[in-house]
């Protein structure tokens, strides 16, 4: 398989009778837009058919992500690093003992991150943090947090414990925390929204359910999750 003129990709099947059923193919294309693939297959170096591929490359974007952590920890640490080095735009808020924070910034200029405004939820796609974070947040900032939530501001991402999530939590009564046997949690279990056919958004050892009332804050293009 290649694009009409460049480099190709091919994949050895074996004899008919031995052949997988199914078979995949990588390619990194060198510019967006739409294209013409083409699929050969061939025996014996002569071509048995050959189907064209209609494809459209959409170039990536980059997202703008707002990470606040109660106290420094390694998963907070490794998700700037990865989305800095991806050259997403990164603002980190870190708590290091009472009433001192630290901040960060990758692929952006510096701003007051101190407390969630209007204005600070409305530059970002995206808010991760975790539930000690979320517990410290301000009646006006939760207030200012789910109005940006039901309005088609950024989304938010929770990095939950074991216990519950914090009372002011946006969307809380949506979600809880469900005690799985400890055989079970060691085996990556499936994310997926309710609704949606595709398959798992990802696997991951997560002990959590949703309930049917939940819905995506975090979309993707064209309306589909993330």
């Amino acid at each position: 398989m290649g694009p009409p003129a460049g480099s190709r990709r091919a994949a050895r099947l074996g004899a008919p009778d031995a052949w997988p059923g199914a078979f995949r193919l990588s390619y990194v294309p060198k510019a967006a837009g739409l294209a013409v693939y083409e699929l050969v297959a061939r025996r014996g170096g002569q071509i048995l058919t050959s189907e064209p591929v209609p494809v459209e490359v959409v170039p990536t974007r980059a997202l703008r992500v707002l990470l606040l952590a109660n106290t420094p920890s390694f998963e907070f640490k490794f998700l700037k690093n990865q989305l800095g080095t991806r050259q997403h735009a990164v603002a980190l808020r870190v708590g290091i003992s009472r009433g001192l924070t630290q901040t960060e910034f990758l692929n952006q200029p510096t701003h007051d991150i101190s407390r969630l405004t209007p204005s600070l939820l409305a530059h970002y796609d995206a808010v991760i943090a975790d539930a000690g974070t979320l517990s410290t947040l301000s009646g006006g900032e939760v207030q200012q947090l789910t109005t940006a939530l039901r309005t088609g501001g950024p989304g938010l991402i929770v990095l939950a414990d074991a216990a519950p999530l914090p009372r002011l939590t946006p969307a809380r009564a949506t979600f809880s925390i469900v005690p799985v046997a400890m055989a079970a949690s060691a085996k990556p279990q499936p994310i997926q929204w309710p609704g949606l056919r595709a398959a798992p958004l990802l696997q991951y050892r997560l002990p959590c359910g949703h309930r049917p009332a939940c819905a995506p804050w975090l979309p993707r293009a064209r309306g589909r999750p993330w």
